[in-house]
């Protein structure tokens, strides 16, 4: 699932960009292990992965750069609450298609502050058969991130992000799990997507995806769309320090059976 790179070149990766594009369609996610790229180097080596136009007026169109030194705790509750699996803005009009993270520190004891990457497209091909038509059809009907929950909104505001989705790359579906938010206003109204998400929790149980430990200076750049990721807790402020970056924006589509594209 994730290809270890190790002696990279900064020069070469920005004079390759497609080598690398394709790298990560194949695997969805690579490493530059112990590569120790400045967050200048960083933004370049994403600014030219990216197929999008590189537009810093429009941040939230293209590209997030954003520091992250924060505390975190052990989460409470299930292996699903711990790891908080997730993609990133995944309520958001456009989605990043992509997510690289640059370790600036790395303090860590072993164990805490691991990345968990699981892969939608295995998780969807095991949708058991009678939830498959709920997962290719189902729409998740949120205001779009960031919202206030006391606010008002109407139709225009809100998003409808599917179960799942097609992607052009590899010519696959995959699961799309937007934030836990959205489904769980669902959970009360909805018995089959109570039944999905009782089948998601003992999927996840089985723990059947990718432990990353990472060490200071690796920079891994994954595919949102294509993975779920969540974090093992349990470091205080200062001990895990990076850099992430968003890039490659793009509106959901999908394949329901009849073939049809929605958008």
């Amino acid at each position: 699932m994730i290809l270890e790179i190790t002696n990279a070149n900064y020069d070469e990766i920005t004079e390759n960009p497609q080598k690398y594009r394709d790298l990560i369609t194949k695997h969805l996610a690579i490493v530059f292990k112990d590569a120790n790229f400045t967050v200048e180097q960083h933004e370049r080596i994403c600014s030219r992965i990216n197929l999008d136009p590189w537009d810093q007026e429009l941040p939230h169109l293209c590209w997030q750069r954003m520091r992250h030194d924060e505390e975190k705790p052990t989460g409470p509750g299930t292996i699903y609450d711990k790891i908080g699996w997730h993609h990133d803005h995944a309520g958001n009009r456009l989605v990043p298609k992509h997510v690289s993270i640059n370790m600036l520190t790395n303090k860590c004891k072993k164990g805490v502050g691991d990345t968990y990457f699981i892969d939608l497209e295995k998780l969807y091909d095991l949708v058991p058969p009678s939830l498959k038509y709920l997962a290719d059809t189902f729409r998740l009907t949120h205001p779009e991130w960031p919202f206030d929950p006391e606010a008002e909104y109407n139709s225009e505001d809100h998003q409808k992000h599917p179960l799942s989705i097609y992607h052009e790359d590899s010519k696959r579906n995959g699961l799309f799990i937007s934030d836990t938010l959205a489904p769980l206003v669902y959970l009360l109204k909805n018995d089959d997507l109570t039944v999905f998400y009782g089948w998601l929790e003992l999927e996840l149980d089985k723990k059947d995806f990718l432990v990353y430990q990472w060490t200071e200076g690796d920079m891994v750049i994954f595919d949102n769309h294509r993975l779920w990721h969540g974090i093992h807790g349990g470091w205080t402020y200062g001990e895990r320090v990076f850099d992430r970056i968003t890039f490659g924006h793009q509106r959901l589509g999908t394949k329901p059976p009849d073939g049809k594209e929605i958008n």
